[in-house]
């Protein structure tokens, strides 16, 4: 190396500075690059949360989405868990089938209505709410217990999704120590 270093002109010299400090300013660019392109999909990044209103005197119940982030979600599947097992059907037939056998527990049938029919890759925008279905019980105003029965029977609420970069994110309400 050191008769390397001998051998190069001054003109060499400057030139391997040049290629060097090209190097190095085409390796920030890139990094700089990866960097913005990160915060902009940290920027459009959708959170799906859901939420249950328990029926009340004069109002029904209902099961909702919203997408509380920052981009559009892509809805892939919306489906429904009792003690880790899938129930099967439509989203409203499996709703039905969950809610009555709580109900039929503590108290009256319950009625349900699905106002939303979920289509794949339908877009939920930013801060949009979607109920998925509403209920009422037939013949009691409330339902008392029937929260405590939800998470009893870990009724779980499982929403996959993709953003505007086509990554797949899983919402799953509630977690351990969150309502549904």
């Amino acid at each position: 190396m050191d008769t390397f270093a001998r051998m190069l002109t001054p003109e060499n010299w400057i030139a391997l500075g040049i290629a060097l400090l090209t190097l190095a300013i085409a390796i920030t660019g890139l990094a700089q690059y990866r960097w913005t392109r990160l915060a902009h999909m940290q920027a459009h990044t959708p959170a799906i949360k859901s939420e249950l209103i328990t029926p009340k005197s004069a109002t029904p119940g209902s099961v909702s989405i919203t997408n509380s982030g920052l981009g559009p979600a892509f809805i892939q599947a919306i489906n429904l868990y009792r003690e880790g097992e899938l129930v099967e059907g439509i989203l409203s037939e499996a709703f039905e089938d969950v809610f009555n056998q709580l109900a039929n527990r503590q108290g009256p049938p319950i009625q349900t209505v699905q106002p939303y029919a979920y289509q794949q890759d339908y877009a939920v925008s930013k801060d949009e709410k979607i109920i998925l279905v509403e209920f009422d019980f037939i013949g009691q105003p409330d339902g008392e217990g029937f929260n405590a029965e939800l998470e009893r029977q870990q009724v779980q609420l499982e929403i996959v999704y993709k953003d505007i970069f086509g990554r797949k994110h899983v919402s799953i309400d509630p977690r351990p120590g969150k309502e549904l």
